[in-house]
């Protein structure tokens, strides 16, 4: 697909799935996120992890999203239909949902001037696991990740465990459930 395409409106934000021709927004918002983080002082994602590479992956895939405020991109975030097997393998709690979208590579603009960027991710995220059919939503983050942390609290998501990436990091694992399991 080279072109984006709208998947949700509300008002002057609007969520697309990226296209091809979106790739140097994609990874312009990634690395807004990679240097925050650094900012803060950690490392949760490497320049490997941003690159144009890595970005052309999970647009292809159909993964990548972009949320603009009024034609100017803000956020983005990568969302996940298949399986992942790294959170099968979760120590703690466990899951209570099956049916899932998993959430990754959640960043923003920090110049775009939106109030709440990470709320308006997980809303959009939220409403179109809901129009995928998935009961929940599962993420995991860096310990050091912070803000990100206060910030799922805040959505409402949960700590359910912990789980080990295929890079060997260790991470906190979240889940929100937006309807219960039938």
């Amino acid at each position: 697909m080279k072109d984006s395409q709208t998947i949700l409106k509300k008002g002057e934000l609007e969520l697309r799935r990226c296209g091809e021709k979106d790739i140097e927004t994609l990874v312009y918002l990634l690395s807004c996120g990679r240097r925050q983080m650094l900012s803060r002082g950690f490392e949760q994602w490497d320049e490997g992890f941003v690159s144009q590479t890595s970005a052309l992956e999970i647009l292809r895939r159909g993964e990548a999203y972009v949320i603009y405020a009024d034609g100017t991109p803000c956020c983005t975030a990568q969302f996940c239909l298949r399986e992942e097997p790294e959170y099968e393998a979760i120590r703690g709690e466990g899951w209570r949902c099956n049916s899932f979208m998993a959430v990754h590579r959640v960043a923003s603009d920090p110049s775009v001037p939106v109030k709440g960027k990470g709320n308006l991710v997980f809303a959009f995220a939220a409403e179109y696991a809901r129009l995928c059919g998935r009961r929940s939503l599962r993420i995991d983050t860096a310990d050091e990740n912070t803000a990100m942390q206060r910030c799922l609290a805040r959505n409402g998501f949960e700590m359910r465990g912990r789980v080990t990436l295929a890079t060997g990091e260790d991470h906190p694992a979240y889940e929100l459930i937006l309807t219960e399991d039938e």
